[in-house]
């Protein structure tokens, strides 16, 4: 990979606060149930990192071909792989191809569709 940032990147967390910071420039998202995941696209060659900086590729090849889609051909994206239900998010899903009892057979992919935005 050629890009000013390489894996592994262990991304900034949030910190727990008392109360939320008051004043001008600050914004705020919301904290989705799922895995972070920072994505090093190099034309053709995406690596997906763990916010521990480990590779997730095997655990989540259903989202490579979409990401590609998506990105630009030379980019570094710090996002999260959620899977959303009509009943909201499912984290129990998301967390299915890496738990260890899973990971003891091989990956597995959820047959969902997948989304990418920005």
């Amino acid at each position: 990979m050629q890009l000013p940032v390489l894996p592994p990147v262990e991304p900034m967390l949030a910190k727990l606060a008392r109360e939320l910071p008051s004043g001008e420039g600050w914004s705020y998202e919301p904290k989705w149930d799922g895995f972070r995941c920072v994505v090093f696209r190099d034309h053709d060659e995406i690596e997906l990192g763990s916010r521990n900086g480990r590779p997730l590729n095997r655990y989540f090849p259903e989202i490579l071909d979409p990401l590609r889609a998506a990105m630009p051909a030379s980019a570094v994206v710090d996002g999260e792989i959620i899977i959303a239900t009509p009943r909201g998010l499912d984290f129990v899903t998301t967390a299915a191809p890496i738990s260890s009892s899973v990971t003891a057979t091989g990956p597995v992919s959820v047959t969902l569709p997948v989304l990418v935005t920005r």
